[in-house]
């Protein structure tokens, strides 16, 4: 049955009196009025109007309601006719176990599940062309998203997110353990996409040009990152706080490392860094207080250490 909130929003829009049942003699009254942006609550929808079919007129359309914060949402179907799923919409749903996603659906927003703890499986329809490469943060649980095989934007590869043609990972669900397998034919490492992953090890393939930013940020068990001679480009915040790490070596052939890369490794005691880096940003050794880096004399990154006061010593094995 609907809630006493909800009734009174129908009162409104219908002006009945629904606790004796007049909302079908009304139904001409609202037809036409986007009732589900006030409810989503589908259920006491339909028991409120009896078996009347809704006709076009009535379609759920535009954006989906919030059930942020929400503490005892376990299931949700989400009813056609939602185009777009907004920022926080289910924020901090922390029971939310399965989510059915409409056919009609576009676009997830960025935090669209954020805090969705239980989430284990999503599958993206077939109309989705836009997903914030945060939109499942925090879906500690999460293990599997599928994509439909008609989808002209995102493939699945073995639960994994990627774009179409699988040359960028778009997300990989944190709430896998273990050693990250990943295709040979990967050529990016989208922005997020291992964030808050409980993955121990990731070995990049060769062919990976660029780890986007906060790409590993928050894997807290990863202790082993493998990156390939390929890479050439590390973005901001990429591997902000892994605590589990405790030695990295940059390949030959990465030139440019972004603000905060490596910021809050807290137990991170040895990067080595190649002749090849042109460019270190702010801070990207912040917060790495057991840190020597090891790098040629007379490169970038020793000047780099020597101006800001970072630990290092000479080494050149490349």
């Amino acid at each position: 049955m609907a809630s006493d909130h909800m009734k009174q929003i129908l009162k409104t829009i219908l002006n009945a009196d629904l606790e004796k049942g007049d909302a079908a003699e009304n139904y001409e009254n609202f037809k036409d009025k986007e009732l589900t942006r006030a409810m989503l609550d589908l259920s006491g929808f339909k028991e409120l109007l009896g078996d009347m079919d809704p006709d076009k007129d009535t379609a759920v359309s535009g954006d989906c309601p919030s059930y942020a914060k929400n503490k005892t949402l376990e299931t949700i179907t989400i009813p056609e006719g939602i185009t777009r799923i907004p920022p926080n919409t289910f924020d901090q749903c922390g029971k939310l176990r399965e989510v059915i996603l409409p056919e009609s659906l576009e676009e997830i927003c960025d935090m669209a599940f954020s805090g969705c703890m239980a989430l284990g499986k999503i599958r993206i329809p077939a109309g989705v062309t836009s997903i914030g490469p945060q939109a499942f943060t925090y879906c500690m649980g999460l293990r599997e998203i599928e994509v439909d095989e008609d989808n002209n934007d995102y493939s699945s590869v073995d639960g994994v997110l990627y774009d179409k043609f699988g040359s960028v990972l778009v997300k990989y669900p944190a709430g896998r353990t273990g050693e990250a397998v990943l295709p040979e034919d990967l050529m990016e490492i989208g922005d997020w996409a291992f964030e808050w992953s409980a993955v121990s090890k990731i070995d990049i393939p060769e062919g990976v040009m660029k780890i986007g930013s906060r790409a590993f940020s928050g894997c807290i068990r990863a202790e082993e990152i493998i990156i390939p001679e390929t890479v050439t480009r590390i973005g901001d915040q990429a591997f902000f706080g892994c605590r589990s790490l405790r030695e990295i070596v940059i390949p030959d052939g990465v030139m440019i490392i972004e603000r905060s890369a490596f910021y809050n490794c807290m137990n991170l005691e040895k990067v080595y860094m190649p002749e090849s880096v042109a460019s270190l940003d702010s801070w990207v050794f912040d917060g790495c207080s057991k840190l020597t880096v090891y790098c040629p004399e007379d490169s970038y990154t020793w000047e780099y250490c020597e101006a800001t006061g970072v630990p290092h010593e000479a080494w050149d094995a490349f």
